[in-house]
């Protein structure tokens, strides 16, 4: 009986790892979403792996982070592409997309 009980929250958590692993990886800005509600949507997914046990590193977190972005954000994703590995720090990913949001809505306003 109790192999049993710990065969099935055994199951259930490791769903549940999957189901945040695999939020990482699909994760998208949604409609009217803000930039800082997004990243730090994206941020949240791996300090709960962490709490499973589970290590992840910056280049895991600032990866979907790019991926996610709308079309409008192409030539930053495209700059950052030739950089190459140079940029891998997601709070400096992160930052730089804040930015160029700033700048894409201040352009939008004159």
């Amino acid at each position: 009986m109790r192999q049993c009980i710990l065969n099935i929250f055994g199951r259930h958590a490791l769903l549940h790892r999957l189901a945040v692993r695999r939020g990482i990886r699909t994760e998208t800005m949604q409609e009217g979403e803000q930039i800082f509600a997004f990243t730090n949507r994206i941020r949240q997914l791996p300090s709960t792996l962490k709490s499973m046990g589970i290590e992840t590193d910056d280049k895991k977190i600032s990866m979907p982070v790019l991926k996610g972005l709308p079309e409008q954000f192409k030539s930053l994703i495209c700059a950052l592409d030739a950089f190459g590995n140079a940029i891998e720090d997601a709070d400096e990913i992160c930052l730089m997309v804040s930015h160029m949001d700033m700048m894409m809505t201040k352009k939008s306003n004159f």
